[in-house]
């Protein structure tokens, strides 16, 4: 029984390691960067997998101007445990402007850990990521709101 489960172990990590052939990730980045054409939703949950796995630099990658809010919570190892991506919606700022940027806003419900004084250590928090498409990517977006 003990070779079966090396050689399954060995299956799962081939197999996975397979899969990330695929992956556009920025050099020395932990979670694999969404793709350009990715949807608002995938764009977040990669920021949270990356806040989560204290992945600097994918997190610079996919924020406006490299630098975001989430900078500190990857610096002082802070997390979103439990996230859920929830609705996207259009920012109507940026619709009432067609020739401004396009913002959406992602809701995300997660329970924040190792945080600063602005939220609560382990109670349910609902925040929208706000994103603006630059380039034809989707890229996070000042603080966001909660």
């Amino acid at each position: 029984m003990g070779l079966r489960m090396r050689v399954a172990g060995l299956v799962v990590t081939v197999g996975t390691a397979a899969l990330c052939v695929s992956c556009s990730s920025p050099s020395g980045s932990v979670i694999a960067s969404p793709a350009p054409d990715a949807e608002p939703a995938q764009v977040v949950q990669a920021l949270v997998d990356a806040v989560n796995a204290g992945d600097a630099e994918l997190v610079r990658n996919l924020s406006e101007d490299g630098s975001s809010q989430l900078d500190w919570w990857v610096e002082h190892g802070a997390t979103m445990r439990d996230a859920r991506i929830g609705a996207v919606y259009e920012d109507p700022e940026s619709q009432a402007d067609a020739s401004g940027p396009e913002i959406v806003g992602v809701v995300v419900d997660f329970v924040p850990w190792g945080v600063d004084a602005s939220m609560q250590e382990g109670v349910e928090t609902s925040w929208a990521f706000q994103l603006v498409r630059q380039g034809g990517r989707w890229l996070f977006h000042g603080a966001g709101v909660g």
